[in-house]
Parts: C-alpha cells; structure tokens; sequence
C-alpha cells in the first residue's frame, strides 16, 4: 500500500521528537555532568589557583584527546561533601602558570556549545585562548 501524503507530516514528527530530545538533554544532570578543576599557579605569590567549570563530558570529550583519555582512564574524583557539585566527576586541568586560564576556558567551551566566539577587545584572554587551542 502506497503513502499519499507529501512526507512532511513525518518530518515534522521527527522534529518534534529532536527537539524534545534535545531539551531532555540539557537538563541536568544530563548536560552539566562534569567539572573541570582548572589548576594554575600564580607566578608572583606561589600560590596553587583552583576555578571549577560545570561541562557537558561527551562533548569535552568529543573535542579533546586530552579529555577523553581522563575520563577514559577514570583520571576524576568524585567530591561527596560539595553541595552543588556532589557525586558530579570532577577532572583536574593543570595549565602551569597560565594568567586567566578559567575565563579563557570558559570562552572556549561557550564556542564549542553556541559556535559563537566573541572576545569584546585585544586582552591577555585573547593570548590565552591561542596558546590553549594550539598548544594542546
């Protein structure tokens, strides 16, 4: 038996059903299922610097070697005591002495998530984000 209609009615059921997909998807604990502890040191006290990112781990991995084998390897803890972040995977991201490594990560994973990249003027961030994407 032949189908008479024009084909669209299923697409727009597939569309339907991607989209309800997706905002599934990027509800937690499904989008934000892993932190990223950036670890930098401060060149003039010596001090060990911590930021923690909440990230999607599919997607880090997806654009990361370096990720993708941590998380492979089990290189994360899991921090029990830690309110929002409780039972959520946490890696450690050791970028030496790197000056706003947290921010320029952030801007980073804001490109990969929107395809957006958006750096209001010339800063160290700038710097940053060169020497991160072609240096690892």
């Amino acid at each position: 038996m032949c189908d008479s209609s024009d084909g669209n009615g299923l697409n727009r059921e597939k569309d339907a059903q991607f989209q309800q997909a997706v905002t599934a998807f990027m509800q937690p604990p499904f989008f934000n299922d892993i932190c990223i502890r950036i670890v930098t040191i401060d060149l003039t006290s010596g001090y060990r610097n911590e930021e923690q990112v909440l990230a999607n781990k599919f997607l880090l991995a997806f654009f990361s070697l370096h990720i993708r084998e941590l998380i492979l390897n089990g290189a994360y803890s899991i921090d029990r005591n830690n309110g929002i972040l409780q039972n959520i995977p946490t890696i450690e991201l050791h970028l030496g002495t790197t000056a706003n490594a947290g921010q320029a990560f952030r801007i980073i994973l804001r490109y990969l998530y929107t395809g957006v990249l958006f750096i209001w003027h010339r800063t160290s961030v700038s710097g940053v984000i060169f020497n991160l994407i072609y240096t690892s």
